[in-house]
């Protein structure tokens, strides 16, 4: 392998100039990945996704056997995805990890948490590291209900949430429900950067959530449900993906005896075609919860633009959410309006009233082009004083 050019780069007792080589040297070498030496690189953020992700494409332009041979698997996602997964989540490392060397630590250190929603989130590179090294507060994620294929079984009636998958993708036509799918994604890199940063945490007062500067501001989930079969795809959420979030406390829950929300570390908001019904919600009628506890571990996305129809009662829904093309119709505009201050009045007003209600707000597919103009429909959406600020390019963060 051919290995050339020197980076900044790090020993135990600090950062030091040393040349690629020893970098890629260290990179490819399993024992040397366990002592997680990158983690003393000294950046953080998406300067340090920045760093990782040109030493990862130089390798694989060089030498692509060596990223296949490192992860012991051809590649699943993506070389960038796998090999930072892998390094991140490393599982044979000796000892408890302190905090300030926590992925949460290297993603989110010197990171200031903003309001913005990372949409489609999973087109990234790096889905959830790539939002949350941007300070976004909130991502998404599609989800379709998959049937695993299980030798020896027919296809027949719904028996066995192990049988079915939490795809994530845009469209059914793509879909992989081994390698993208909701737990590769998503809910186990959570839970692995929520136990890090909580390992010595001794059960009194809220445990750290995963912004490093921020421990208290929460992770806003929407799971936006692709499937016609609703239910299976609440079911397997419930019982197969939240459940490692949810044992160890680390959800937003609305507590459905002292009617309150009790906000943690992740806050689940289903949104698509999601059950509206509160016995399917709860797992019956007794209002005890789907799992006998008496909270209710999700919330549902109401529409910004109508409102009162939307929502179920006061317990269901924190947010709200609409298209551009449906907040102007709610104010009578036409959908190509250009006049920016109709546009704001209109924004205003939408926002408002949710915020009269205690619902958060996001307005999504707004004009993305001319650029000019986009920007200033985000802009106003802020001055509107809209909650998240729907993003597809993470980098218009830095415009505002």
């Amino acid at each position: 392998m051919v290995l050339v050019g020197t980076v900044l780069s790090m020993v135990a007792a600090g950062i030091f100039f040393i040349s690629l080589s020893y970098i890629v040297d260290a990179f490819m070498k399993t024992t040397i990945l366990k002592e997680r030496r990158f983690r003393n690189v000294g950046i953080t953020g998406t300067e340090f996704l920045d760093y990782f992700e040109s030493i990862t494409l130089d390798l694989v332009k060089k030498d692509r056997p060596s990223i296949t041979s490192y992860l012991g698997h051809p590649i699943r996602v993506s070389a960038i995805h796998d090999c930072f997964n892998d390094f991140m989540f490393v599982k044979s490392q000796k000892g408890s990890l302190v905090r300030t060397k926590s992925v949460v630590a290297i993603l989110t250190k010197d990171v200031t948490p903003v309001p913005v929603h990372s949409h489609n989130d999973y087109w990234r590179q790096l889905p959830l590291f790539d939002a949350i090294a941007h300070g976004a507060v909130s991502v998404e994620a599609d989800v379709w209900n998959i049937r695993i294929p299980q030798k020896g079984k027919k296809y027949g009636e719904l028996d066995n949430s192990q049988e079915y998958s939490l795809a994530v993708g845009h469209n059914d036509n793509y879909l992989d429900h081994e390698y993208l799918n909701l737990e590769s994604l998503y809910t186990a890199p959570l839970l692995n950067m929520l136990n890090e940063v909580n390992v010595e945490h001794d059960g009194n007062g809220k445990k750290n959530g995963i912004f490093f500067d921020a421990p208290e501001q929460t992770l806003f989930f929407y799971i936006d449900f692709k499937s016609d079969y609703n239910k299976l795809t609440y079911r397997l959420l419930m019982e197969k993906y939240l459940q490692g979030l949810r044992e160890k406390e680390y959800l937003t829950y609305y507590d459905l005896e002292q009617d309150k929300i009790v906000w943690n570390q992740v806050t689940v908001i289903l949104t698509g075609n999601y059950p509206k019904d509160l016995g399917v919600l709860d797992g019956g009628q007794d209002k005890r919860g789907y799992f006998k506890d008496a909270k209710r571990y999700v919330f549902l996305d109401a529409l910004m633009h109508d409102l009162s129809s939307s929502v179920i009662d006061n317990s269901t829904s924190i947010t709200a959410s609409s298209s551009y093309h449906q907040v102007l119709r709610s104010c009578n505009l036409p959908v190509a309006e250009t006049d920016k201050e109709r546009v704001s009045s209109c924004f205003r007003k939408v926002v408002t009233d949710c915020h009269s209600h205690n619902v958060k707000t996001r307005i999504w597919g707004a004009p993305t082009w001319p650029k000019d103009f986009s920007m200033d429909l985000l802009r106003l959406q802020w001055e509107a004083q809209s909650d998240f600020i729907n993003l597809d390019n993470l980098s218009d963060i830095y415009s505002f």
